[in-house]
């Protein structure tokens, strides 16, 4: 009844090609009834070209956290004639959809966070390709990224580095004032091989020693340089702990 696409991994940054995915799904239906299509474009705003109308979704979803807006907000796009149907009756609020008061503020806000992010677009990518560049051209010979950076987001840089014990590196970067995970927000305390990264043919040792870095329009050249600063000695104290277990990577 419904298929849904992330339209930027969260994890590893890699961009799905909706369009194409929507034809695909709508010329191999069985039948004249082809699955709801819907999309989940939190990542996606502001770096990549995303019109509703020519994606051939039913339905799109964003987050407004990811371009400046609030916390908490966010919007549901609906294609015209599909039916919604609320898990939240009552007063009839949002033509029916979701009942309660309406955060006015945090509407108004969105609005204004898309608009900017929309018309700024170009020029968000074109400073998250060089931070990247300058990130990349600055790392270890034994660190790279586990997607080719030409199919993935400007702003996420998923890395394989050498050793077993991510959440040593994390402290480490942590302990030198740099913000970075292991993975995506929604597997923060998962301490086991990224299924994600699996399925991209690693094994499970190699899925183990990931390390993921986000970048955004706050982001400077200096905190790029603090990064690849503070990541060797981050990566040792991991390799401390592999040695001490006999696992090295």
């Amino acid at each position: 009844a419904l298929m849904s696409l992330t339209w930027v991994c969260s994890e590893v940054g890699t961009i799905q090609p909706i369009g194409e995915l929507s034809e695909l799904v709508r010329s191999h239906s069985l039948d004249a009834q082809s699955p709801l299509l819907h999309s989940d474009a939190a990542q996606a705003i502001g770096y990549c070209d995303v019109n509703f109308s020519e994606s051939g979704l039913d339905l799109l979803t964003v987050g407004g956290h990811k371009v400046g807006a609030p916390v908490g907000t966010g919007a549901l796009l609906v294609r015209r004639g599909v039916k919604v149907v609320t898990d939240r009756p009552g007063g009839g609020h949002e033509r029916g959809i979701r009942s309660g008061t309406p955060d006015v503020a945090g509407a108004c806000a969105l609005a204004t966070a898309l608009e900017y992010a929309a018309a700024h677009r170009l020029e968000r990518v074109q400073r998250a390709q060089d931070l990247r560049r300058r990130l990349l051209a600055g790392l270890p010979s034994d660190v790279r990224m586990t997607v080719d950076p030409h199919a993935a987001s400007a702003a996420i840089i998923h890395l394989m580095i050498p050793t077993h014990h991510p959440e040593a590196v994390l402290l480490a970067m942590d302990m030198a004032g740099i913000d970075v995970s292991a993975g995506s927000a929604c597997h923060a305390g998962v301490s086991r091989p990224s299924r994600i990264v699996m399925e991209l043919g690693y094994d499970e040792n190699q899925a183990l020693g990931v390390l993921r870095v986000s970048t955004g329009i706050e982001t400077q050249a200096e905190d790029i340089d603090a990064f690849l600063a503070a990541l060797p000695a981050a990566i040792r104290a991991g390799q401390a702990l592999d040695e001490r277990e006999g696992t090295g990577a």
